[in-house]
């Protein structure tokens, strides 16, 4: 017999009682783990659940912060790259405008019989020969906030190139010194028009919305269209 029977034959009848119980209960429990007797309750799944679903959330609200971030980074750096290529743009068109008056002035001033506007024109595409009292009753209005005194504002809602009215309607509304703005509705563009020397300088704006209710934002819109008129009608358009 071996000693571990021997052990075993020795023991007495509750003390094997206990032992018998132990081995049951080690083997139910290995039995129990087994067969997943021992898994989450419910509560302990719901809470689980709910943590990850939190987890889940946070890390979602992270990613959409992270991308409106850089989408407002990037609709700010395409905003700056537009107003720099309005301003390139505008300051082009000035400049020509610049050596126009300038030669304009020359010619004024000059005594050779030999020189006339037609020295002066290029790049003429049409004519600015329509009757403005034929295509709209609107007449202009002072501009509110306006500094200056000299700023009229037109608005109209037809379907016409103000370019091809604009000499008839300088003849009609403008005084000396004035800058007029006509809002077409229709075509949503703002136009402005200055007069000097016996030359008219008509740049189309893109409309932004209630900007004519206040001289700050009237005629801010991106630059269209940049023409000059002359006295006989003749429309010389500029590059932008």
């Amino acid at each position: 017999m071996s000693k571990q029977k021997k052990q075993w034959k020795d023991l007495k009848p509750f003390e094997k009682l206990i032992g018998i119980g132990i081995v049951a209960f080690v083997g139910i429990a290995i039995i129990m783990g087994a067969t997943g007797a021992f898994d989450e309750t419910d509560e302990e799944k719901a809470e689980r659940e709910e943590r990850q679903e939190q987890r889940e959330q946070a890390s979602a609200e992270k990613k959409k912060a992270k991308e409106e971030e850089k989408a407002k980074i990037e609709a700010e750096k395409e905003k700056e790259e537009e107003e720099s290529k309005k301003k390139a743009t505008e300051k082009e068109v000035a400049a020509e405008k610049k050596e126009i008056e300038a030669n304009a002035e020359e010619e004024e001033s000059s005594n050779d019989n030999d020189v006339t506007w037609d020295d002066l024109k290029e790049n003429i595409v049409g004519k600015s020969d329509k009757d403005f009292k034929d295509a709209s009753k609107a007449k202009p209005a002072k501009v509110r906030n306006d500094n200056t005194g000299n700023w009229r504002l037109t608005k109209i809602a037809e379907s016409i190139d103000v370019e091809d009215y604009a000499l008839s309607y300088s003849d009609l509304h403008m005084n000396d010194d004035e800058v007029h703005f006509i809002v077409n509705f229709n075509y949503n563009t703002t136009t402005t028009i200055n007069k000097m020397n016996d030359l008219l300088y008509v740049d189309i704006h893109e409309y932004e919305k209630k900007e004519e209710h206040d001289a700050s934002t009237l005629g801010n819109g991106m630059l269209l269209k940049s023409y000059i008129i002359y006295p006989d009608g003749d429309i010389q358009e500029l590059e932008v």
